[in-house]
This record gives C-alpha cells, sequence and structure tokens, in this order.
C-alpha cells in the first residue's frame, strides 16, 4: 500500500472501522469453498434451452456459425452464457471471446454472465487499456479495444479464441469487426 493509503487506514482505524488484508493465498482458499452455482442462476425457459439447442445442433453439424434472434427482454444473454458454459463443460481448455461494441453491454454481459457460470469458470474484461494476463476460459472483450490491439500489437500478442460469440451481432457487417472476426477466431 501507498504511505497515503497506509496514513488513510490509520485514520479510518481510529473511528472505529477494522480493516482485514486479503493476501492472493487467503482469496484462494475463500474461492475453493465456493459453491459450484451461484444461488441467482437462471433455469432457462424452454425457448431459451431450444435456443441453445439449435447451436449446438449447427455446431456439430459442422457450421462454425450461429445466429441466435431473440426480441428485447428474452434472455439473449442468458443463452450466451448457457452456450459458453457448456462449451466450457466440452473443452475446459477452450478460450471464449465474447465481443460487446458498448460499455453498457459490456458490463451487462460481464454481470449477467457471473450468476450462469459455474465458480471454476475463469473470466476477464479486455477493455480499454486493461488487458488480461490470461484469456483463458471467457474473455469479455470490447470490440473497440480488440481493433485497437490489433493495429498495435505484434501478432503474437492477440490471442486466438476457440469460440467468439457477438452481442449485438449486426455489428459484424462491418469491415472493422469482421477485420476482428477473422483476426482472434479460429
Amino acid at each position: 500500500l501507498s504511505k497515503n493509503a497506509e496514513e488513510r487506514i490509520d485514520q479510518l482505524k481510529h473511528s472505529g472501522y477494522r480493516f482485514e488484508y486479503w493476501d492472493g493465498r487467503k482469496l484462494m482458499r475463500m474461492g475453493e469453498k465456493l459453491p459450484k452455482w451461484s444461488p441467482n442462476r437462471h433455469n432457462l425457459r424452454d425457448y431459451q434451452e431450444e435456443a441453445v439447442s439449435n447451436v449446438f445442433t449447427a455446431y456439430s453439424g459442422g457450421n462454425r456459425k450461429a445466429l441466435v434472434v431473440m426480441a428485447t427482454g428474452l434472455g439473449k444473454t442468458f443463452v450466451l452464457s448457457e452456450v459458453a458454459v457448456r462449451m466450457l463443460q466440452e473443452d475446459p481448455e477452450r478460450k471464449v471471446l465474447i465481443l460487446a461494441h458498448t460499455l453498457p453491454l459490456l458490463k451487462q454481459l460481464e454481470c449477467a454472465l457471473w450468476s450462469q457460470l459455474p465458480s471454476t469458470a475463469p473470466t476477464q474484461v479486455w477493455s480499454g487499456s486493461d488487458k488480461p494476463s490470461s484469456f483463458d476460459g471467457i474473455t469479455i472483450g470490447m470490440f473497440q479495444t480488440l481493433h485497437s490491439a490489433i493495429g498495435t500489437l505484434p501478432l503474437d500478442q492477440i490471442p486466438n479464441f476457440d469460440t467468439v460469440m457477438v452481442d449485438e451481432a449486426h455489428h459484424t457487417a462491418a469491415v472493422t469487426f469482421a477485420n476482428v472476426l477473422e483476426k482472434v477466431g479460429n
């Protein structure tokens, strides 16, 4: 901690606040005690389950692309989450990228995903200057950040993802978006 942070903690301690420090080992032990699934996990509705099933039917038939179209409020994010979860269950080494094009969508995806994923699924956000140290599991990425990285980083620093999902897929027709998909997808 910085000297300023330590001084502020001392001030707050004198005001009756209690501080507890957690190092990496303690956080790992706490994480190991988490239940596998969140109590807030949503069970899919029949039409959502059908959408997930259709994605896997297309995928198993050799088609490497699938499109899910649903009206606003019907749970596309839950469908997307469930597809990601099942893909990781099939292959825990799989690297999944979920792309969004606005910060509010990115935050919404991140929050919605956490309740749907098992506690063992690694997740990270790639947005702005925050580049994850690992791309294992699920990466929720901002399209503009990846577009910028492709233009500035050496090719060996651009991760290759096994599965790429796009929220608001109508944006994929843009040349810049297509370029990102080409560079990061297998």
